[in-house]
């Protein structure tokens, strides 16, 4: 039987939907009321500290709807609006020494979400008035700090992440001996995991590829936590969450899923694991009728308060 054989099910909106958060754990002094939209959120980008939604210590997913035909460049264009936007307002602000990354993007060889030249372009075009933009040479330098390590398979995507585990305790012990008043943040991207892994399920069964996405997820979980001071890990789900029905985008703004429905979007052993490798999960949705416009909502949040949170984003 197919792993994604099902009947198909009616497109529904997603709220507390995935896996419940766990007991609050929250600094007792942060503000009970949330200060801040989800857009100002998106806007700024991550953050040191514990009451952003993206900051460092956490693995945050990013997944789409699953759409019966689709998944190509189109989808994945509105798929990577947010996750490039994050990341280019972390190059803006960051400036290492020559020589140094403080990003690192595993990814297919094949996915052009952050191609040099999407991110040049949105190091050129995102920058908001009254802040100068930058300069193209300045751009192509602050992308000399970004090290893209293409994969063709789930086995290269796990040494990829072996590399960059290295790089990071490199990072971590010249922090220790560094006394700096600010500590910017290193981000790890890892896109496409779910597409590479549906390839080991295809070439042995979804209990195999299922325990090999697992042990990848506890080692990016490792590494967030062993690296909580400055490690930001995002986990860019391109296959889509769902059973692919073709009944259109979900739109995100109309309504909410409950926790009942837990089978519209995780309906299969692997999306389930794939939620349960993240602590902040986020459903992006094409937008109908509004072109560029994404909907977003937080669909799981295990350290915060912005589970069910919701908006739409134009960029």
């Amino acid at each position: 039987m197919s792993l994604y054989t099902s009947d198909p099910a009616p497109p529904v909106l997603a709220h507390t939907l995935l896996s419940q958060p766990v007991q609050n754990t929250k600094d007792p002094s942060a503000p009970t009321e949330r200060t801040c939209s989800l857009v100002t959120e998106i806007k700024q980008g991550i953050k040191c500290s514990s009451h952003a939604l993206f900051h460092p210590g956490i693995v945050i997913g990013f997944s789409r709807p699953r759409r019966r035909g689709t998944g190509g460049d189109d989808d994945h264009g509105y798929m990577g609006q947010i996750p490039r936007y994050i990341l280019t307002k972390h190059l803006e602000r960051t400036s290492p020494a020559p020589g140094s990354f403080n990003t690192f993007i595993v990814h297919p060889f094949n996915l052009t979400i952050f191609s040099p030249q999407n991110l040049l372009t949105s190091l050129l075009s995102t920058n908001p008035t009254p802040t100068p933009s930058l300069s193209r040479k300045e751009a192509i330098t602050r992308l000399d700090a970004v090290q893209l390590l293409p994969v063709y398979d789930f086995s290269e995507a796990m040494q990829a992440i072996t590399q960059v585990s290295d790089t990071l305790h490199q990072i971590g012990e010249q922090r220790k001996h560094q006394q700096l008043t600010t500590q910017y943040p290193v981000v790890l991207i890892i896109a496409g995991l779910d597409t590479l892994v549906e390839s080991v399920i295809r070439a042995s069964n979804p209990i195999k590829g299922t325990a090999v996405l697992s042990a990848a997820l506890r080692m990016l979980t490792r590494l967030s936590r062993e690296y909580a001071a400055f490690l930001s890990v995002l986990l860019i789900n391109t296959s889509g969450l769902g059973l692919g029905t073709g009944m259109g985008d979900i739109a995100v703004a109309d309504g909410d899923y409950q926790g009942e429905q837990l089978s519209v979007l995780l309906p299969s052993l692997l999306m389930k694991t794939l939620d349960q490798g993240t602590d902040t999960h986020l459903l992006v949705s094409r937008e109908r009728g509004r072109a560029g416009r994404v909907g977003v909502e937080v669909i799981k949040d295990r350290v915060g308060d912005w589970l069910g949170t919701r908006c739409v984003w134009d960029g």
